[in-house]
């Protein structure tokens, strides 16, 4: 599905909030959490849902004009999550488009955002059309196409939810 950023502050809310109820709503059914009132609702942390090496969005890419796995990880049975958009931060992003795949090796595309558009804007940040979301214990692989030299590194901030039951990271 797009990414775009001609969203209203308003539209960008509004998609927000139906993401979180969405994952609410998978949490209970998959037993995650059993009431709304279990829920806690975060950001996505890169080191703690993603398996990155630091709580930072920063991605080496090794390959040029080509996608890189950035994040790799199999999800508990206790964490669903959703992406709904990114950013950057980095003054000359290479990264063209990332790529949100599921399984071992991303063995099934779920989508690809084309996000070089945003990088003519101001605030370089886009939002999905429709989120990309991750059930309990699915193996989440995200790739990000790199169309700079090989090595070269990008601060590409996902933006999204994890539901998990208090307590597991944080208590509300």
């Amino acid at each position: 599905m797009p990414v775009s950023t001609k969203f209203t502050l308003e539209q960008a809310r509004a998609l927000e909030e139906k993401l979180k109820e969405e994952l609410i709503r998978r949490a209970i059914e998959q037993k995650v959490i059993t009431s709304r009132e279990e829920a806690v609702i975060r950001d996505i942390i890169p080191d703690v849902d993603l398996g990155a090496t630091r709580n930072v969005w920063e991605q080496t890419l090794a390959t040029a004009d080509a996608y890189n796995d950035v994040y790799s990880v199999t999800l508990p049975d206790k964490k669903v999550i959703g992406f709904y958009g990114f950013k950057t931060k980095a003054s000359t992003p290479v990264v063209t488009a990332v790529k949100f795949a599921l399984g071992t090796g991303g063995a099934k595309v779920k989508d690809i955002w084309q996000v070089e558009t945003a990088h003519t804007e101001l605030n370089a940040e886009a939002r999905a059309i429709v989120p990309i979301i991750y059930n309990k214990s699915e193996t989440v692989t995200i790739s990000m196409y790199n169309s700079g030299s090989a090595g070269a590194t990008d601060n590409v901030i996902l933006l999204g939810f994890v539901v998990e039951p208090k307590g597991e990271l944080v208590t509300q």
